[in-house]
């Protein structure tokens, strides 16, 4: 009676541990499944900072450029407002050349 009273404990004891194993192991895959996922999320997470870390790249290129580009529209600029001057200044010459002449005529003709 006391040995088949052991063995039936022990039984019902096999039984606990063998549910509690199975119990594990189900939280072992769930959690195995969730490292999986978040090893997939960090890969995807990594190409982005990487297309990210180009996008950059390229955007300080053309910032670049186009800082190039300003410093040479400026310089064309100056330029352009120094022959301007010149142009103005001559223009201005001629003018009170061209008055000079005039005034000489007239005085001349009076």
């Amino acid at each position: 009676g006391q040995l088949n009273h052991q063995v039936t404990e022990n039984e019902l004891r096999i039984s606990e541990l063998e549910k509690e194993i199975n119990e594990q192991s189900q939280e072992l895959i769930q959690v195995s499944l969730e490292r999986d996922r978040l090893l997939e999320r960090t890969s995807v997470l990594e190409g982005e900072t990487d297309l990210t870390k180009s996008r950059a790249a390229h955007l300080e290129n053309d910032l670049n450029k186009v800082a190039t580009e300003n410093l040479s529209l400026k310089a064309q600029i100056e330029t352009f407002r120094k022959e301007l001057l010149d142009h103005r200044e001559k223009a201005d010459k001629q003018i009170l050349s061209s008055d000079t002449t005039l005034n000489e005529y007239k005085a001349q003709t009076d």
